[in-house]
């Protein structure tokens, strides 16, 4: 008789919006058993704690003082990634944490060599690399089919953002450019290689401090290029809109939310497009990225496979960014008084 395999235990650290969004794919895992909401607002962690049916705690201290878990869960503001990332592994977890990996390349590298001294696996959530649109476009190119890749166009675009305040503080968030570009800058980079050169430009607007519409160049080593536009900057109640067009030696692969048919990728070979409705070919990933990610998270720490995303390629785009801001130029702000 096949032995019952034991579940893994782990905490979620942040119970907001994203600490809440994993708590349900993990109530849905029966591999998975979570102990606890760590959060420094006891009231919000104490509400998702009892949606969860476990413990709440007021810091990862107090949470593994109680027990250790398999693995942490880090849900916080970008601002707090390495020291949660690197306390959970101190304590004997492997963790996963939501993009951007951190607001620089030192506190990623930090969070790289803590898990790999403690021995402890760590995955950063850039949960594009699991919605189909992405991951199908990859194995496209991946295949040699349609050529070498000649140049990649993204866009990603939303009025103000309204759930928190510390966003609107580029030296907690990052900005536009690191909080919500950095999406696209990944997917390029997972498509291109390795950044050689890059600029951006940054227009902003003095009554939305901190946020702003960026144009981004970049060159990478094989001679392709990417051109990537994040705009915070939309009127209030403007749709979400965002999609990219991959241009390759014989055709090109797009996905437009404000132009096609929802859920239709376009595949250009020759005179001739196709589309293929991942909504429905890829329904489970279309419709809940989030825990196509955690399942990978999940499934990798059980079989020991790699993880789909390694920390360094997350820590990649985060040294992009970082280029991207050493290189940019920036308009006078909208709205702006003499």
């Amino acid at each position: 008789m096949q032995e019952k395999q034991k579940k893994l235990t782990g905490y979620i650290v942040g119970a907001g919006f994203m600490g809440s969004t994993h708590l349900n794919y993990y109530m849905h895992d029966s591999r998975v058993e979570i102990l606890g909401i760590i959060d420094s607002d006891r009231t919000r962690g104490r509400k998702l704690a009892y949606e969860g049916n476990c413990k709440s705690f007021s810091n990862i201290d107090e949470a593994y003082a109680f027990s250790n878990a398999d693995f942490a869960d880090i849900c916080l503001p970008s601002f707090l990634h390495r020291e949660a990332v690197t306390k959970c592994i101190w304590k004997g977890s492997n963790v996963i944490v939501e993009k951007p990996f951190a607001l620089y390349e030192a506190d990623a590298m930090d969070m790289i060599e803590c898990a790999r001294t403690n021995k402890k696996r760590l995955m950063v959530a850039q949960v594009c690399r699991f919605m189909p649109q992405y991951s199908q476009t990859k194995k496209l190119l991946d295949s040699g089919t349609m050529g070498k890749p000649i140049s990649f166009f993204g866009f990603r675009e939303s009025p103000p953002p309204e759930w928190s305040n510390w966003f609107r503080n580029p030296s907690l968030s990052g900005g536009t450019l690191m909080d919500l570009s950095i999406h696209d800058i990944d997917i390029a980079n997972w498509f291109l290689g390795k950044p050689e050169t890059c600029r951006a430009v940054i227009s902003s607007d003095a009554k939305n401090k901190g946020l702003s519409y960026i144009s981004t160049s970049i060159i990478y080593k094989n001679g392709s290029q990417a051109t990537i536009i994040a705009n915070h900057l939309l009127p209030a109640k403007y749709k979400f809109i965002n999609g990219f067009r991959l241009l390759l030696e014989n055709g090109c692969i797009e996905w437009n939310t404000g132009v096609f048919p929802d859920g239709m990728l376009g595949i250009t070979e020759g005179t001739k497009t196709r589309f293929v409705d991942i909504s429905k070919e890829y329904e489970k990933e279309f419709n809940d990225p989030y825990a196509t990610e955690l399942e990978s998270f999940i499934s990798c720490l059980i079989s020991g496979k790699s993880f789909p995303i390694e920390p360094e390629e997350a820590m990649l785009a985060v040294k992009t960014v970082q280029d991207l801001y050493r290189s940019s130029v920036s308009t006078s702000p909208v709205g702006k008084t003499s």
